[in-house]
């Protein structure tokens, strides 16, 4: 392969990064559940308000991670962005509908469980953003980096 036909190769879209995905939206939901006990511990809320807030950041992680799944599963038909766009509708779907499975299986209060679930939503999904962004911008990085020397070379 000359260094022209590697200019002229079109640029390969990283695969969906599972791993990564998976361990940041564990490692945000657990960060959100132990700052919802430390502020509990230091308000010292109502066990309704704190056991309902605490279903809510589950529902939201569980949705989270199984929206992922769903974007690892479409990937290889759909491609990065059409799996990464059909794991973020999954996931805001999925919030409610655990949220309410949650609140009518296990009796909390609702207001608790749909603040602690939107806000889980909404900061787990923050953190996978900012998770897709990094792998986007590596992988620009890689290409340009590639196509750099195939242009300084000829």
């Amino acid at each position: 392969m000359t260094d022209e036909s590697l200019a002229r190769t079109p640029a390969q879209l990283p695969d969906y990064p599972i791993a990564r995905l998976l361990t940041v939206h564990i490692a945000a939901g657990a960060g959100l559940v132990i700052l919802w006990a430390l502020v509990h511990q230091g308000w010292n809320f109502a066990p309704g308000v704190y056991k309902g807030v605490l279903l809510g950041l589950c529902a939201a992680t569980a949705a989270h991670l199984l929206g992922t799944l769903i974007g690892a599963v479409l990937t290889p038909g759909k491609g990065l962005a059409a799996a990464y766009l059909a794991s973020t509708v999954a996931r805001f779907m999925l919030t409610p509908i655990l949220a309410l499975s949650l609140y009518f299986l296990l009796l909390a209060e609702a207001r608790p469980v749909l603040i602690g679930s939107l806000a889980g939503y909404l900061l787990i999904l923050v953190a996978d953003i900012v998770t897709m962004m990094r792998v986007m911008q590596s992988t620009t990085r890689a290409v340009s980096s590639v196509g750099g020397r195939a242009t300084g070379n000829t």
